[in-house]
């Protein structure tokens, strides 16, 4: 499996396996201990234009300003950058 992302930041934490007081910590921590399930895990960084869909669900949280995860609706802004 591989997991991109367009933090050089988080990336190098990834694949340290450490982390430090940086603000997304917890964030590095749960990915490094899910990783712990997989076979193989490899983190790769990616421009910012390779991950959109990454970059749209995390600018819809921040307008959305509360918590929710949903494997069983795709947010119509998600549906048009995968489908255009």
């Amino acid at each position: 499996m591989v997991l991109e992302a367009d933090c050089l930041r988080v990336i190098e934490m990834l694949k340290l396996g450490g982390v430090n007081r940086f603000l997304v910590a917890p964030v590095i921590m749960d990915a490094l201990h899910e990783s712990q399930q997989l076979q193989s895990l490899y983190f790769v960084k990616v421009k910012r234009e390779k991950n959109k869909i990454a970059h749209e669900l995390a600018h819809l949280a921040q307008r959305a300003n509360q918590y929710c995860v949903s494997f069983s609706h795709v947010p119509e802004c998600v549906y048009m950058l995968v489908h255009s």
